[in-house]
């Protein structure tokens, strides 16, 4: 007769196997994503797929990019088991994203498991392997973030994602700070390692200490610092010169080219109020669509945007269905009419299938020169630009120049804000227009990668 193991055995064998397997499982996992074998996962972080090798996150508050690849990361929770993701069918690696403690504090590791090149070899200059980049800027705080997601301004947020993604095209490892406490953390980590970061990009406020003094720690770092600065303005740039004396104009990013200045083709970088780094649309946001409604959107995420502008959006209704993502209860209290519908903030996914069913893009006068307008014109929609005669702030005599200037007819279709006549001549031409989806060629990958080596190397 064969001896049989006890119910107490048997469990205790069971418990066995199963940490045994969890344990080898564990070590397989960790050995993927090159994350310290003695380091603890905490949290799981949903974030695009930057094409590096890894992109560090510090903190919490991260979210996917606005329309910019975002790719699905494998769900975990603390606790439970980490899946590395499978290439999808595009070609490109899903991404697992490990959080983990070492000498830096809590961490999320992004992992991609694929590492595209599409520029060829880079400038000796822009090659990376173990060179570290510190990021720190509003639209990277936890508050700025979830304010985006309720509707507020995500035009800085485009940019500071399309970075992200360029560095770590280029291979550098990057340190995201979500709040002045991560900041400290993250240099408290490198000071313990005896080393310090090889780039800094901050913005026009976070490089200031409360009392309004650049922080300490950029007294001498000033040929690796760059700031971004979405508009570029002259006197804002010139207030920094002024506390970081060394600090050139050229590290100055701007999210457009100033229209002033001649440039030798969208590769080109500097300029005479900073450095054009702008952002990109990957080319399968260029989608072309069969058929088109009577419909314009109405372009403004609060009722405070759309305030100087009731008349051109009571003109427009006149002619077709116009929708606006402000919310009903805030957009009926501004305008009540039986052709605009007001359907309050939408996912990236159904503000895309919106812009894909209709004719065009309506700005009344707010937010300037966001990203949404060329977002419209990528998907093959006129876009509507009323004109100011005084320009606006002293600066803008439209409501986005570069689409004006640059792209013109007749993808964009500019009329004087208070002309009843020439708006509805605007409106008509992009109803009966069968356009094509195009990338202005400032705005594609190839050419931003090229602008941000160009900037990179400069130092």
């Amino acid at each position: 007769m064969e001896p049989r193991l006890s119910l107490f055995s048997r469990l205790i064998l069971a418990i066995l196997l199963s940490l045994g397997l969890q344990f080898c499982f564990l070590r397989q996992v960790l050995k993927v994503a090159q994350v310290p074998s003695n380091s603890k996962v905490i949290r799981h972080v949903e974030e695009i797929n930057m094409g590096g090798r890894f992109i560090r996150e510090h903190g919490s508050g991260l979210h996917a990019a606005d329309g910019l690849d975002a790719t699905r990361t494998t769900q975990t929770k603390e606790g439970r088991e980490l899946v590395p993701g499978k290439a999808g069918k595009s070609g490109v690696a899903e991404t697992v994203v490990y959080g983990f403690e070492d000498g830096l504090g809590f961490h999320n590791r992004e992992v991609p498991l694929q590492y595209p090149h599409d520029l060829g070899s880079a400038a000796d200059c822009a090659q990376a392997a173990g060179r570290r980049v510190l990021v720190f800027t509003m639209d990277s705080t936890t508050r700025y973030l979830e304010n985006a997601k309720r509707g507020g301004p995500a035009g800085e947020l485009v940019v500071r994602k399309a970075l992200l993604k360029g560095l770590g095209h280029f291979g550098f490892e990057v340190d995201v700070a979500s709040s002045e406490r991560d900041l400290a953390q993250l240099r408290e980590g490198m000071q313990g390692r005896g080393k310090e970061y090889d780039f800094f990009f901050f913005d026009q406020w976070t490089y200031l200490e409360k009392s309004g003094r650049p922080k300490s720690f950029l007294f001498g770092q000033e040929q690796r610092l760059f700031l971004l600065d979405f508009f570029g303005n002259p006197q804002q740039q010139a207030a920094v010169q002024a506390k970081l004396h060394t600090f050139q104009s050229s590290h100055f990013l701007t999210a457009y080219p100033p229209l002033s200045t001649p440039r030798s083709g969208p590769h080109a970088a500097l300029t005479d109020n900073g450095s054009f780094l702008g952002f990109f649309f990957e080319e399968r946001a260029a989608r072309e669509v069969q058929e088109r409604r009577r419909l314009g959107i109405i372009w403004g995420k609060s009722a405070k945007d759309l305030e100087q502008g009731k008349k051109i959006m009571e003109t427009a209704a006149a002619e077709c269905l116009m929708v606006s993502t402000v919310n009903a209860e805030e957009g009926e209290k501004l305008l009540q009419h039986p052709s605009v519908r007001f359907v309050g903030t939408l996912s990236v996914h159904k503000w895309e299938a919106l812009l894909s069913n209709a004719s065009f893009l309506l700005g009344v006068g707010n937010p300037l020169a966001g990203p949404s307008a060329l977002d419209a014109v990528v998907q093959g929609l006129t876009y509507l630009n009323p004109t100011f005669e005084p320009p606006l702030k002293g600066r803008y005599g439209s409501q986005h120049p570069y689409l004006e200037k640059v792209v013109g007819a007749p993808s964009v279709c500019s009329f004087p804000a208070e002309d009843e006549g020439r708006l509805r001549d605007c409106v008509q031409a992009a109803l009966n227009r069968n356009a094509k989806p195009a990338i202005p060629p400032d705005f594609t990958r190839s050419a931003y990668l090229q602008r941000l080596q160009s900037i990179l190397c400069q130092t």
